[in-house]
C-alpha cells in the first residue's frame, strides 16, 4: 500500500518533539536569567627580578556567567603566566538563591616553578563567601604570597557585577 506524500509528511509531524519543529531554545538570558560579570586585572611577581627593575606583570580580563534558577551554579576561570615561571589561576564560583540575590567566592592559587605548566603550588587563597542582589556590584581585591619560597606574589583587583535580563 503506498502512502500520500503529504499524509507521511504530516504523520512524521505529529510523531516529532514539538522542540524539534520549533527550533533551539532561546539561550537563558533571553527568559530573564542572571548575567554576573567579573572584570578585573591579574599581576604576578616574579622575585628574580632585582630592586631597580622588578619582575611583574599582568593582564586584565573579563568573563560572563549566565545563571537560572534551573542551572544555578557556575563558576569562571582566569590564568596567568610571567617570566615562564610563576602562574597564578583565579577562580570566582556563583550561585543564585531562590531569592534571586547571588552567592560568590573567590578563589586564587600561585604556582612557581621551572615552567608555565609547573604543578608546584606554593600559596593558595579562598576569599569570603559574599552574597550580591540583582542589579549591584561589588569591588574586591584578593592576594597571595608565595608561602613556600621567595618573595613571588599573585594580586587580582576585580569587580562583581550581577545583572538581571
Amino acid at each position: 500500500m503506498f502512502m500520500n506524500p503529504r499524509r507521511s509528511a504530516l504523520a512524521l509531524a505529529l510523531a516529532l518533539p514539538a522542540s524539534l519543529l520549533l527550533g533551539p531554545a532561546q539561550p537563558a538570558a533571553a527568559f530573564g536569567g542572571h548575567t554576573v560579570t567579573v572584570t578585573g586585572g591579574i599581576v604576578l611577581n616574579d622575585d628574580e627580578g632585582d630592586f631597580d627593575n622588578p619582575s611583574q606583570s599582568g593582564i586584565d580580563f573579563t568573563r560572563k556567567m549566565g545563571l537560572t534558577h534551573l542551572a544555578p551554579s557556575s563558576s569562571i576561570f582566569v590564568s596567568y603566566c610571567h617570566g615562564d615561571e610563576v602562574r597564578g589561576e583565579f577562580t570566582v564560583t556563583a550561585t543564585l538563591q531562590a531569592n534571586d540575590d547571588v552567592v560568590w567566592q573567590p578563589h586564587l592559587k600561585l604556582y612557581e616553578g621551572a615552567s608555565c605548566d609547573t604543578s608546584d603550588l606554593d600559596g593558595e587563597l579562598s576569599g569570603q563567601f559574599r552574597t550580591l542582589p540583582p542589579n549591584f556590584h561589588q569591588e574586591a581585591r584578593i592576594f597571595v604570597p608565595n608561602s613556600d619560597e621567595g618573595g613571588d606574589w599573585a594580586s587580582v583587583r576585580y569587580d562583581v557585577i550581577h545583572d538581571v535580563a
